[in-house]
Protein backbone atom coordinates (compact mmCIF):
# COMPACT_ATOMS: atom_id res chain seq x y z
CA UNK A 1 0.00 0.00 0.00
CA UNK A 2 1.63 3.31 -1.03
CA UNK A 3 2.04 5.71 1.83
CA UNK A 4 3.31 9.23 2.39
CA UNK A 5 4.86 10.24 5.74
CA UNK A 6 2.92 13.07 7.34
CA UNK A 7 5.86 14.84 9.01
CA UNK A 8 8.95 15.21 6.87
CA UNK A 9 10.76 18.16 8.46
CA UNK A 10 14.30 18.16 7.16
CA UNK A 11 13.77 14.77 5.52
CA UNK A 12 15.58 13.40 2.51
CA UNK A 13 14.18 11.05 -0.11
CA UNK A 14 10.67 11.49 1.28
CA UNK A 15 11.53 9.92 4.64
CA UNK A 16 10.93 11.56 8.00
CA UNK A 17 14.08 12.80 9.72
CA UNK A 18 15.90 9.99 11.65
CA UNK A 19 13.72 7.25 10.10
CA UNK A 20 15.30 4.79 7.65
CA UNK A 21 12.54 2.28 6.78
CA UNK A 22 9.02 3.03 8.10
CA UNK A 23 6.68 0.06 7.58
CA UNK A 24 2.93 -0.14 8.14
CA UNK A 25 1.94 -2.13 11.20
CA UNK A 26 -0.47 -4.98 10.48
CA UNK A 27 -1.51 -7.89 12.65
CA UNK A 28 -0.91 -10.29 9.74
CA UNK A 29 2.71 -9.26 9.42
CA UNK A 30 3.63 -8.30 12.97
CA UNK A 31 1.48 -10.58 15.15
CA UNK A 32 4.51 -12.01 16.96
CA UNK A 33 6.90 -9.09 16.60
CA UNK A 34 8.19 -6.94 19.38
CA UNK A 35 9.86 -3.55 19.33
CA UNK A 36 12.45 -1.57 21.21
CA UNK A 37 12.08 2.06 22.16
CA UNK A 38 15.77 2.74 21.53
CA UNK A 39 16.37 6.02 19.76
CA UNK A 40 18.37 6.23 16.50
CA UNK A 41 21.52 7.23 18.36
CA UNK A 42 23.86 7.77 15.41
CA UNK A 43 21.34 9.96 13.57
CA UNK A 44 20.59 12.00 16.68
CA UNK A 45 24.29 12.46 17.40
CA UNK A 46 24.75 13.97 13.94
CA UNK A 47 21.68 16.19 14.10
CA UNK A 48 22.03 19.95 14.03
CA UNK A 49 18.35 20.58 14.63
CA UNK A 50 15.22 18.83 15.89
CA UNK A 51 11.74 19.58 14.46
CA UNK A 52 9.31 21.19 16.88
CA UNK A 53 5.54 21.40 17.10
CA UNK A 54 3.75 24.24 18.85
CA UNK A 55 3.35 22.36 22.12
CA UNK A 56 7.16 21.95 22.32
CA UNK A 57 8.01 25.62 22.00
CA UNK A 58 7.54 26.92 25.59
CA UNK A 59 9.85 24.24 27.05
CA UNK A 60 12.28 24.04 24.14
CA UNK A 61 12.80 27.81 24.29
CA UNK A 62 14.34 27.45 27.76
CA UNK A 63 17.38 25.54 26.45
CA UNK A 64 17.69 25.78 22.66
CA UNK A 65 17.69 28.58 20.09
CA UNK A 66 14.55 28.21 17.97
CA UNK A 67 14.69 29.21 14.32
CA UNK A 68 12.41 28.73 11.33
CA UNK A 69 13.24 26.62 8.30
CA UNK A 70 13.35 28.03 4.79
CA UNK A 71 10.74 25.59 3.49
CA UNK A 72 7.73 26.76 1.52
CA UNK A 73 5.85 26.53 4.79
CA UNK A 74 8.40 27.52 7.47
CA UNK A 75 8.54 25.28 10.52
CA UNK A 76 10.20 25.83 13.91
CA UNK A 77 13.23 23.76 14.80
CA UNK A 78 15.41 23.61 17.90
CA UNK A 79 19.10 24.05 17.15
CA UNK A 80 21.05 21.44 19.10
CA UNK A 81 24.42 22.12 17.46
CA UNK A 82 26.30 24.74 15.48
CA UNK A 83 27.44 22.01 13.09
CA UNK A 84 26.06 18.58 12.31
CA UNK A 85 26.62 17.43 15.86
CA UNK A 86 24.12 17.31 18.69
CA UNK A 87 25.67 18.71 21.88
CA UNK A 88 22.81 17.42 24.06
CA UNK A 89 23.13 13.65 23.55
CA UNK A 90 25.87 11.28 24.69
CA UNK A 91 27.29 8.22 22.98
CA UNK A 92 24.62 5.98 24.49
CA UNK A 93 21.74 8.12 23.25
CA UNK A 94 20.99 9.71 26.62
CA UNK A 95 19.78 13.29 26.51
CA UNK A 96 21.43 15.81 28.81
CA UNK A 97 19.58 15.70 32.16
CA UNK A 98 17.07 18.52 32.67
CA UNK A 99 17.07 19.37 28.94
CA UNK A 100 13.71 19.09 27.22
CA UNK A 101 13.39 16.28 24.66
CA UNK A 102 11.14 17.35 21.75
CA UNK A 103 8.08 15.27 20.95
CA UNK A 104 9.51 14.37 17.54
CA UNK A 105 12.26 12.38 19.28
CA UNK A 106 9.94 10.91 21.90
CA UNK A 107 7.55 9.43 19.34
CA UNK A 108 10.27 7.38 17.64
CA UNK A 109 10.11 4.60 16.38
CA UNK A 110 6.48 5.29 15.44
CA UNK A 111 5.19 7.66 12.79
CA UNK A 112 1.97 8.25 10.89
CA UNK A 113 1.79 7.85 7.13
CA UNK A 114 -1.02 8.74 4.78
CA UNK A 115 -2.39 5.77 2.85
CA UNK A 116 -3.72 5.80 -0.69
CA UNK A 117 -7.24 6.45 0.56
CA UNK A 118 -5.87 9.45 2.51
CA UNK A 119 -6.31 7.57 5.79
CA UNK A 120 -3.63 7.81 8.46
CA UNK A 121 -1.88 4.53 9.27
CA UNK A 122 0.57 3.81 12.07
CA UNK A 123 4.07 2.84 10.97
CA UNK A 124 7.17 1.75 12.81
CA UNK A 125 10.78 2.18 11.76
CA UNK A 126 11.87 -1.32 10.77
CA UNK A 127 15.24 -1.23 12.64
CA UNK A 128 13.26 -1.00 15.90
CA UNK A 129 11.50 -4.31 15.26
CA UNK A 130 12.50 -7.48 17.12
CA UNK A 131 11.33 -10.43 15.07
CA UNK A 132 12.16 -13.21 17.52
CA UNK A 133 9.70 -13.67 20.41
CA UNK A 134 12.63 -14.85 22.53
CA UNK A 135 14.31 -11.43 22.33
CA UNK A 136 13.57 -8.61 24.68
CA UNK A 137 11.30 -5.81 23.59
CA UNK A 138 7.67 -4.83 23.89
CA UNK A 139 4.86 -6.70 22.11
CA UNK A 140 3.13 -4.93 19.24
CA UNK A 141 0.05 -7.16 19.43
CA UNK A 142 -1.41 -9.17 22.29
CA UNK A 143 -4.34 -11.59 22.15
CA UNK A 144 -5.14 -10.63 18.59
CA UNK A 145 -5.30 -6.88 19.21
CA UNK A 146 -2.96 -3.92 19.54
CA UNK A 147 -0.98 -4.06 22.77
CA UNK A 148 -1.21 -1.27 25.38
CA UNK A 149 2.19 -0.08 24.18
CA UNK A 150 0.98 0.20 20.58
CA UNK A 151 -2.21 1.96 21.67
CA UNK A 152 -0.11 4.41 23.66
CA UNK A 153 2.05 5.07 20.60
CA UNK A 154 -1.05 5.49 18.45
CA UNK A 155 -2.48 8.10 20.81
CA UNK A 156 0.83 9.95 20.99
CA UNK A 157 1.23 9.99 17.19
CA UNK A 158 -2.36 11.17 16.75
CA UNK A 159 -1.77 14.05 19.17
CA UNK A 160 1.53 14.82 17.43
CA UNK A 161 -0.17 14.84 14.02
CA UNK A 162 -2.77 17.32 15.27
CA UNK A 163 0.01 19.52 16.62
CA UNK A 164 1.93 19.23 13.36
CA UNK A 165 -1.10 20.50 11.42
CA UNK A 166 -1.38 23.46 13.80
CA UNK A 167 2.35 24.12 13.39
CA UNK A 168 1.93 24.22 9.61
CA UNK A 169 -0.82 26.81 10.07
CA UNK A 170 1.45 28.86 12.34
CA UNK A 171 4.31 28.78 9.85
CA UNK A 172 1.98 29.71 6.99
CA UNK A 173 0.68 32.68 9.00
CA UNK A 174 4.22 33.93 9.70
CA UNK A 175 5.02 33.76 6.02
CA UNK A 176 1.74 35.31 4.90
CA UNK A 177 2.35 38.36 7.09
CA UNK A 178 6.03 38.57 6.06
CA UNK A 179 7.35 38.26 9.58
CA UNK A 180 10.41 36.19 8.74
CA UNK A 181 13.85 37.30 7.65
CA UNK A 182 16.74 35.14 6.45
CA UNK A 183 19.91 35.05 8.55
CA UNK A 184 23.32 33.49 8.16
CA UNK A 185 25.63 33.53 11.13
CA UNK A 186 29.33 33.13 11.86
CA UNK A 187 30.62 32.46 15.35
CA UNK A 188 34.12 32.33 16.77
CA UNK A 189 34.88 29.98 19.65
CA UNK A 190 37.33 30.68 22.47
CA UNK A 191 39.92 28.59 20.61
CA UNK A 192 39.48 30.96 17.64
CA UNK A 193 37.84 28.33 15.45
CA UNK A 194 35.18 29.91 13.27
CA UNK A 195 31.91 28.21 12.37
CA UNK A 196 29.62 29.20 9.52
CA UNK A 197 25.99 28.40 10.34
CA UNK A 198 23.59 27.57 7.51
CA UNK A 199 20.94 30.08 6.53
CA UNK A 200 17.81 30.05 8.67
CA UNK A 201 14.93 32.41 9.37
CA UNK A 202 14.13 34.51 12.43
CA UNK A 203 11.01 36.43 13.37
CA UNK A 204 11.33 40.16 12.74
CA UNK A 205 10.18 41.90 15.94
CA UNK A 206 9.51 45.19 14.16
CA UNK A 207 7.34 43.45 11.58
CA UNK A 208 5.32 41.88 14.40
CA UNK A 209 4.77 45.32 15.95
CA UNK A 210 3.45 46.58 12.60
CA UNK A 211 0.73 43.94 12.39
CA UNK A 212 -2.82 45.34 12.14
CA UNK A 213 -4.65 45.53 15.43
CA UNK A 214 -7.29 42.93 14.42
CA UNK A 215 -4.50 40.45 13.62
CA UNK A 216 -2.75 41.16 16.92
CA UNK A 217 -6.00 40.63 18.80
CA UNK A 218 -6.65 37.36 16.98
CA UNK A 219 -3.12 36.12 17.60
CA UNK A 220 -3.34 37.07 21.25
CA UNK A 221 -6.42 34.84 21.51
CA UNK A 222 -5.05 31.86 19.58
CA UNK A 223 -1.68 31.90 21.32
CA UNK A 224 0.48 32.92 18.37
CA UNK A 225 1.82 36.03 20.10
CA UNK A 226 2.93 33.98 23.09
CA UNK A 227 4.68 31.49 20.80
CA UNK A 228 6.41 34.33 18.96
CA UNK A 229 7.58 35.69 22.32
CA UNK A 230 9.05 32.30 23.32
CA UNK A 231 10.85 31.99 19.97
CA UNK A 232 12.28 35.49 20.25
CA UNK A 233 13.42 34.90 23.83
CA UNK A 234 15.19 31.70 22.83
CA UNK A 235 17.89 33.81 21.14
CA UNK A 236 19.57 33.97 24.56
CA UNK A 237 20.45 30.29 24.15
CA UNK A 238 22.85 30.95 21.27
CA UNK A 239 25.69 31.48 23.73
CA UNK A 240 24.98 28.07 25.23
CA UNK A 241 25.64 26.45 21.86
CA UNK A 242 28.86 28.45 21.43
CA UNK A 243 30.07 27.35 24.86
CA UNK A 244 29.15 23.71 24.20
CA UNK A 245 30.93 23.78 20.82
CA UNK A 246 34.11 24.97 22.51
CA UNK A 247 33.86 22.32 25.24
CA UNK A 248 33.33 19.67 22.58
CA UNK A 249 36.48 20.85 20.78
CA UNK A 250 38.41 20.62 24.05
CA UNK A 251 37.21 17.06 24.71
CA UNK A 252 38.10 16.02 21.17
CA UNK A 253 41.58 17.55 21.51
CA UNK A 254 42.22 15.74 24.81
CA UNK A 255 40.97 12.43 23.38
CA UNK A 256 43.26 12.82 20.35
Amino acid sequence: MPTQPTDRSGADAGLPLFYSDPVILTIERHRNDRFRRDKPVSQLQNAQFIPLVLADIPEAAKRYPIVLTRDETPLPVALVGLERQNYFIDGDGRWTPSCYVPAYVRKYPFVFARAQQDDLVLCIDAPALVESPDDDGLPIYQDGAASPYTLEALAFCRAYHDQYDRTLEFGAALREHRLLSAHQSKVELNNHRRIQIETFQLIDAEAVNRLPQPTLAKWQMNGYLALIHYIQQSVTNWQTLVDLAYLNDERTARAG
